[in-house]
């Protein structure tokens, strides 16, 4: 579901489990510590509680799980198992307990028992099983739901909703069934949805509809949610029919008109979106026999608004953003003139106002932005003068604020002229108007100075929005009189000018503050004292070295919460910098110069608190530095040069009740001389600290240790749940290398050197459910290695060098995961599987060296769901190794040798098989009757014979790349009626036509790439396959032009959204020339051969929302001028990673370089991404880095979002670099600059061309 249909769900969800309560506290649950157990308390109080007969609430999200654990039930309600990768529930699963609300949401569930759901079937009111694996509705399992109100299955794969619905018919109330495979809506009695009498609200977004029929629904629907389907026509007679519909979504579909139709007397609509369809036109919308009080036409085509169209909705809101509108007329909103409230006409191509405005007399939000308009008439908006309280005026062409218009505007309250071409604002520009405005927005216009008493006009104002200005003068009182200002943004504004405390003296109300991007070298020099209501300060990339140890004040700025000076260069910190700022929840100084941070420089914080310190120049840290903050929560000290861990910078931090999260990876700590060359067990004498400190997880990937630094880590012991040591040079494992950390649940040593874990290496850690030792050099494992782990659950041995492991070596560990890839096992080890045979779901032994395996192989773990065996050297497979297996639903047999394989039968539960690269040179007999995926890949199969698909027929993804298949001749692939993916890539296939995918009627991705071979593609090959979504295909230069063109092959699937072209020549010039679908919003251009763009080369391509256009795996270094200003404004991604480009500037995305200025970042929301090219430092770098600043703060916000966000974002920045030709060193683009830019791309060839020129003559006159 979208993100509002979540919060619809959820919201409903959570009111069964706490509507009377009003308080709740969460701790460790008994049965498992990685879950929570919540208690819900009354309004007298939070009881005590000392077992979990008190809890209502478990939730054990992200906790890896092959079976539900055991609950015991008392007064639990609610249970949330989320993410953690189920994929099978049994009978009885839920115990005893009687649940009303009940989650299984992102899991991958395939195999749901009938009684999965017992005793909870006659509570259950709310179960959700979305994201999933489900290929049908669960039938057997959900009719003998008695009472259940609400129930997801979106994001699965249910193809059809023919089932008994048993009881749910009679209660369910909400039903979502978002993206999934459903292509038509059940008309038969006995199935149809619209036997349920009490549901209320349908979602069935994101599947393959193509119509919505009369009879096909609940009619007691409120609402109802179909977009992103295939519908292409407004479904009339149903909408008749539901008489109760007050809300609609039918956005994202192939409607391209709305009949005059005449409804019965039907209820007025609440809501109606069709926006994102093919909409050309809009004239008397459904013959005036309905009203609609929220209309959505956003992101059509709509070219013009004639006379009368919306007469007889009494619409109060009207969206029409994102069209071609040129013109209105004065009488287009005829009939709405004392019911319009909200008017949206957005990024249009208006450049006059509308006088169709003047006859509005109550609205109240009117928006214009991205439009050509340069004036406002006067008395344009006089009816509208005591109810419009909300005008955008943005990204226009106005080179002044239209003041006098402005006047007539009594009660407007919130103005954005953002983004025009605004050269300069005087106090007049804001007087006899501005006295009710709160909010205002000047962003990227092109004022140089601000004047005393600028916004003395504006007495109520809150918000002043002025970043990406180039401020130059800033007088002392360009902010008097706005003593109730709230909010200050002069983020990416001044310029050469130092900022002075004074300029803000009198915003005594002031809030937050946004001084980021501006180049200042120190902070106002009488700080900010006064500002005693201030939340958040932001000074993120400047050139800061130093931060006044008095800039902050405890007794001052007692409200102060987010503090970022990220991105400067700072050196060091003073003591007491952050001291007694007791509501201080974040501080960011990452991606400084520190080194050095003074003794209590952190002091005396108390609220919940996150320092962020990462990517400094930290060689050690002193004592005491951190000190009285209570609940620190996390503390970031990541990628600085720690050589050690000095425990005593901490003092009074944290508590039991409220550990920390410490990370100190990519670092270079070393151990101590004594975790070196001493056993853990021998005498300790730990590091001398003054108080507690409270870790829940620590990490120390990425650094220098040789040993388990067990020193340190007891020093931390008590709360210390998660241990990160990957990535080191661990050799060997001491005896007891964890004692005392009993608490811990996870631990992690990948990719080190440990060669030896014998003897008591973890015997201590009794509560250990995740061991990670994979990539390591473990050549011997002794019988009793992990006997002591009773909690164990998952291991991952992979990636090491042992050939055997004894029999008893699992012995008392309740494994669920066994991870045993990528070592020397020449044999399955059957024996060590038996102590864990009614634990362990899920085996991979792939690449060992297993040649033979037995009939009774897998006997002794019946309950496997997953069985990896691929990479190993057996030659055959009876189909009586697997015969006890009744809940194995993965099986991988890639990468043996299988060629003598022809039969593979009676395997009830299996739901995926994997035979690729098995040397399979003819496809084997498969009665497989609930297989949905099959990986026939890297054989060498010559042909599909018919009826090969006869035993498998709910197969839903097939995949036969890499074989040797010449011809598709008669496949019947109607007996797989559901098939819905399938690969022939990299096949000698030479002719293919429109028998060769006929019956394949819900295909809806298909990859014919790389078939070398092919000598015919026939205009209406892919006409049998309506539903396709997704193509990969390429060009054949060899195929004559008038025998395969690839936009006439598109014209047979109308609905395609994914096309993604392999380009075989070293030009696109035409290949993709002509009328491509109309919705298409992803394409992918790719070719190695690739080297040139012809600039019309996307000339057929019509941009819609959200578009991603992505250039991968070419040699392309360049792109031609303009190229994808097409896209702009459109939410567009432009991709061009993994590339050869060398230079990208302004001229490929912007029609001048100046456009940055007033269209901004958010013309390409989705970001433009060059990763892994070969850019070159200089100017164009220079431009790209200086886009990617303004992007994260424009368009991701990252100023407004907590910390963790934006360090996320960041370090996804960090990635982008260039060279450095001088140096030879990769320079990070996000802090990338070089003076004297930015001059056009042909001024550069110019430029040079003069001085080769130059060059030349002084060499003819040396010689002379």
């Amino acid at each position: 579901m979208d993100l509002s249909a979540a919060v619809v769900f959820l919201t409903i969800l959570s009111s069964f489990s706490c509507q009377a309560l009003t308080a709740n506290l969460s701790t460790a649950c008994p049965f498992n510590s990685l879950c929570k157990c919540t208690l819900y308390a009354n309004i007298e109080g939070i009881p005590h509680y000392k077992s979990l007969k008190s809890f209502n609430e478990i939730s054990c999200n992200d906790v890896p799980f092959t079976k539900l654990p055991d609950i015991p039930h008392y007064n639990v309600t609610k249970l949330s198992i989320v993410g953690c990768g189920l994929e099978i529930l049994e009978d009885y699963s839920l115990g005893n307990m009687k649940l009303k609300s009940l989650s299984f949401a992102n899991n991958n569930l395939m195999m749901l028992s009938p009684k999965a759901l017992f005793p909870s079937n006659e509570t259950l009111q709310a179960l959700d099983f979305s994201y999933n694996s489900l290929h049908t509705i669960p039938e057997e399992m959900i009719n003998g739901l008695l009472n259940l109100k609400i129930l997801s299955l979106e994001s699965n794969s249910i193809a059809s909703l023919k089932a008994n619905w048993g009881n749910l018919k009679n209660t369910l109330q909400s039903l979502f069934l978002g993206k999934n495979e459903l292509s038509f809506l059940q008309l038969n009695f006995n199935f149809t949805l619209s036997n349920f009498r009490q549901m209320i609200s349908l979602n069935i977004d994101n599947n393959f509809l193509t119509s919505l029929e009369e009879n096909s629904l609940p009619f007691s629907l409120k609402s109802l949610s179909v977009e992103h389907n295939l519908i292409d026509n407004f479904p009339s007679d149903l909408v008749d029919n539901l008489k109760q519909l007050q809300k609609l979504n039918l956005k994202d579909n192939y409607i391209r008109y709305l009949p005059i139709y005449s409804f019965k007397s039907r209820q007025p609509l609440m809501y109606l979106d069709l926006s994102n369809n093919l909409l050309t036109s809009v004239t008397e919308v459904f013959g005036r026999t309905i009203r609609i009080d929220d209309l959505d036409l956003s992101y059509n085509q709509i070219g013009s608004i004639p006379s009368k169209p919306f007469n007889g909705l009494s619409c109060s809101k009207i969206n029409l953003s994102h069209n071609k509108i040129t013109s209105l007329s004065e009488k287009a909103f005829y009939g709405l003139s004392y019911t319009l409230e909200s008017l949206d006409l957005t990024h249009n191509i208006l450049t006059k106002f509308p006088k169709a405005l003047t006859r509005m007399k109550k609205l109240k939000y009117l928006s214009l932005k991205r439009n050509y308009i340069s004036s406002m008439p006067d008395r344009v908006l006089r009816n509208s003068s005591n109810s419009l309280n909300y005008l955008s005026l943005s990204h226009n062409s106005f080179h002044s604020i239209p003041k006098y218009a402005l006047r007539n505007l009594k009660k407007l309250t919130t103005l954005s002229c953002a983004y025009n071409k605004i050269s300069s604002i005087s106090s007049s520009d804001f007087s006899h108007w501005g006295d009710r405005l709160q909010s205002l927005s000047l962003s990227s216009n092109r004022f140089s100075q601000l004047e005393n008493n600028v916004f003395k006009s504006l007495p109520r104002l809150l918000t002043l929005k002025l970043p990406f200005n180039t401020i130059t003068t800033l007088n002392d009182k360009a902010f008097a009189n706005l003593n109730n200002l709230q909010m200050l943004d002069l983020g990416y504004s001044l310029r050469n000018i130092t900022f002075q405390g004074k300029t803000i003296k009198t915003l005594s109300n002031l809030r937050d503050i946004y001084l980021d991007n501006n180049r200042l070298s120190k902070l106002p020099e009488k700080g900010i004292d006064h500002l005693r209501l201030l939340t958040t300060f932001n000074a993120d990339f400047n050139e800061l070295n130093h931060i006044p140890s008095d800039f902050f004040k405890s007794n001052f700025h007692i409200n102060l919460m987010d503090v970022r000076f990220s991105f400067n260069k700072i050196t060091y910190i003073d003591i007491h910098t952050f001291s007694g700022l007791k509501s201080l929840k974040y501080i960011a100084l990452s991606h400084n110069q520190i080194t050095t941070i003074s003794a209590e420089a952190f002091k005396n914080l108390p609220s919940k608190l996150i320092i962020i310190l990462s990517y400094n120049k930290l060689i050690n840290i002193g004592n005491r530095t951190f000190m009285n903050l209570p609940n620190l929560a996390e503390l970031d000290l990541h990628s600085n040069d720690l050589k050690d861990i000095n425990w005593q910078m901490f003092d009074n931090v944290t508590s039991y009740v409220h550990p920390m999260t410490l990370n100190l990876s990519h670092n270079r700590i070393e151990n101590t001389p004594f975790e070196i060359v001493s056993s853990s067990d021998q005498n300790w004498h730990p590091q001398f600290i003054a108080s507690a400190i409270h870790i829940e997880k620590i990490d120390l990937s990425h650094n220098n240790f040789r040993a388990v630094p067990f020193e340190s880590l007891r020093a931390i012991n008590s709360s210390l749940k998660i241990i990160d040591l990957g990535y080191n040079y661990i050799k060997t494992l001491h005896n007891n290398p964890f004692l005392s950390l009993s608490n811990l649940e996870i631990l992690n040593l990948e990719h080190n050197m440990i060669d030896d874990i014998r003897g008591s290496k973890f015997e201590q850690l009794s509560k250990l459910q995740i061991l990670d030792l994979s990539h390591n050099h473990i050549s011997t494992i002794l019988a009793d290695q992990f006997s002591k782990l009773n909690e164990l659950r998952v291991l991952d041995l992979s990636n090491n060098y042992f050939s055997a492991l004894p029999g008893e070596v699992f012995k008392s560990t309740k494994l669920e995961r066994l991870i045993l890839k990528g070592n020397q096992l020449v044999s399955v080890p059957s024996q060590a599987l038996v102590p864990i045979s009614h634990t362990l779901g899920i085996l991979d032994i792939a690449n060992n060296k297993i040649q033979n395996m037995e009939v009774d192989q897998f006997t002794n773990v019946p309950m496997l769901t997953e069985l990896n065996l691929c990479s190993n050297s057996f030659t055959h497979v009876r189909m009586e190794m697997f015969r006890n297996l009744n809940f194995l639903l993965t099986l991988r047999l890639c990468s043996n040798r299988l060629a003598g394989l022809e039969y593979f039968q009676h395997f009830n539960s299996l739901r995926n098989l994997d035979f690729a690269d098995s040397s399979l040179k003819k496809i084997p007999f498969l009665e497989q009757v609930n297989l949905v995926s099959l990986n026939l890949s890297n054989n060498v199969i010559t042909e599909l014979n018919p009826g090969f698909l006869f035993g498998i027929p709910n197969l839903r993804k097939l995949d036969l790349s890499h074989n040797n298949i010449t011809t598709l001749i008669n496949p019947r692939w109607n007996e797989a009626e559901n098939l819905n993916e399938l690969d022939l890539s990299s096949n000698p296939i030479e002719v293919l036509t429109s028998d060769s995918f006929f019956g394949l009627r819900n295909l809806k991705v298909l990859n014919v790439q790389n078939l070398h071979r092919l000598k015919r593609f026939d205009a209406d090959t892919l006409s049998t396959c309506k539903l396709l979504v997704s193509l990969k295909i390429q060009s054949w230069p060899n195929i004559e032009k008038y025998r395969f063109r690839l936009p006439s092959i598109l014209s047979n699937v109308p609905h395609l959204k994914k096309l993604h072209v392999k380009i075989v020549e070293d030009k696109l010039t035409d290949q993709l020339v002509g009328t491509l679908p109309p919705k298409l919003k992803v394409l992918e251009v790719t070719g190695e051969n690739l080297t040139e763009i012809n600039g019309d080369a996307l000339k057929g391509l019509h941009p819609i929302k959200e578009m991603l256009i992505r250039f991968t795996g070419t040699n392309i270094t360049t792109f031609p001028p303009m190229f994808f200003t097409k896209f702009i404004n459109m939410k567009a991604t432009i991709d061009l990673r993994g590339n050869n480009i060398r230079m990208m500037g302004p001229e490929s995305f912007y029609k001048t370089p100046a456009s940055l200025q007033y269209l901004g970042t958010q013309a390409y929301s989705g970001g433009i991404h060059v990763q892994h090219n070969y850019l070159m430092c200089g100017c164009e770098a220079s431009w790209m880095g200086q886009w990617l600043r303004r992007y994260i703060r424009e368009t991701l916000l990252v100023h407004t979002k907590n910390v963790r966000y934006s360090r996320s974002i960041y370090e996804n920045m960090l990635e982008l670099t260039c060279l450095d030709e001088f140096t030879g060193a990769n320079m990070k683009l996000i802090s990338y600059e070089q003076s004297g830019c930015y001059v056009s791309r042909s001024a550069i060839i110019q430029i040079n061309s003069v001085l080769i020129l130059i060059s030349a003559a002084i060499s003819l006159l040396k010689i002379h």
